[in-house]
């Protein structure tokens, strides 16, 4: 029998046993092969950071001096891509109405450099001040005129805003419009 694995047959002819470098040739070339199909099928999923893949491999039992390797190819084919892994968060948060500070906190844990946080940023521009406005419409919308009226409650709803990741400029701006559209409701009838 003689193996064919030309790239981990360092062994061979130093009078090892063919059969056991050939078991052991096609076991590492498998789990090679295994770990690229893994790192295909999360990233077919979505877009997911180096970080996480290298957390979600090792949980799955992978030696860390072959994650590395694997991910490698996966970065040079442009396959695997922090900048858009980075994109694809910016706009899911802001769709879900999280602010620029707490989607950058986050990115922040998924260890991305602040330079590549800043090129999605300017690559996935968004209005922070309508999304500010558009979440507050939808969460206080009904309660606007108890908002005015409640001094504490205004200060939930501003701290609330502001642990979504909102600047007390974008708060401001969402509350006016909200106060200003409870206004216009109450005058038009609609309640």
């Amino acid at each position: 029998m003689r193996c064919h694995c030309s790239d981990f047959c360092i062994l061979k002819g130093n009078g090892y046993n063919l059969n056991i470098l050939f078991f052991w040739c096609f076991t590492l070339r498998r789990e090679l092969e295994d770990i690229n199909s893994a790192i295909t099928r999360f990233l077919s999923r979505r877009e997911h950071s180096e970080y996480e893949l290298v957390n979600k491999l090792a949980h799955k039992g992978y030696e860390s001096n072959d994650i590395r390797p694997a991910l490698d190819k996966f970065k040079q084919a442009n396959i695997l891509s922090d900048v858009r892994f980075a994109e694809s968060r910016i706009r899911d948060r802001a769709y879900k109405g999280y602010g620029e500070y707490w989607i950058r906190q986050e990115l922040k844990q998924h260890q991305l450099s602040e330079d590549v946080i800043e090129q999605a940023f300017i690559e996935e521009p968004q209005d922070w001040f309508e999304i500010a406005k558009s979440w507050m419409s939808k969460k206080y919308a009904r309660q606007a005129e108890l908002l005015q009226d409640d001094w504490k409650k205004l200060q939930k709803a501003k701290g609330t805003a502001r642990n979504r990741g909102f600047s007390q400029e974008q708060i401001n701006y969402a509350l006016e419009c909200l106060f200003n559209d409870a206004e216009e409701d109450n005058l038009t009838g609609f309640n």
